[in-house]
């Protein structure tokens, strides 16, 4: 258990950040790589984005856990029922949302995915909940942002306040 409850703090160490750099760059990563006729779907990048944190934590329980517990039987299962609810949440969401509802539905998907398969495996693993680690990586990753918000008000090139932020990330 502590094992596991180490990989899961460096996946979110890892993945907080990204997910929040993210949130606050996605439109300069939108322009850079594809332009400005195509900011619009920045929107679509920043709700992707929580899937840095969702799909971490959850390939962690998903394939290192259930497999190690040899109980991947029921991953197809799961995986079956996922793709009913991101087909129904596709049809309805994309009427409303467009491209947003279909990154909505799959984020849905990927949630609903994650707590199915952490309820399953609460019987075999558990991890110790450190809030104040939790908190920490959080207040991190948000001074993170904000010192790259700042820095970018200074920097013209485009290129460079990626870089910059990729780098400095």
């Amino acid at each position: 258990d502590a094992l596991v409850t180490t990989t899961f703090y460096v996946v979110l160490l890892l993945a907080v950040p990204a997910f929040l750099g993210v949130l606050f760059i996605g439109e300069d990563i939108v322009v850079l790589l594809y332009g400005e006729a195509f900011l619009k779907t920045s929107q679509v990048l920043k709700v992707l984005s929580l899937l840095f944190i969702v799909v971490g934590v959850g390939d962690l329980f998903a394939y290192q856990l259930v497999v190690a517990v040899k109980k991947e039987i029921i991953l197809p299962k799961i995986r079956i029922i996922a793709t009913l609810l991101n087909a129904v949440l596709n049809f309805f969401l994309i009427m409303q949302l467009q491209e947003t509802g279909a990154a909505l539905a799959t984020v849905i998907t990927e949630v609903f995915t994650l707590i199915v398969v952490a309820y399953i495996m609460r019987k075999y693993i558990s991890i110790k909940f450190n809030f104040k680690l939790l908190l920490s990586i959080i207040i991190s990753s948000v001074i993170m942002c904000c010192a790259l918000v700042i820095l970018g008000q200074f920097i013209e090139s485009l290129i460079f306040r990626v870089v910059l932020t990729l780098v400095v990330a």
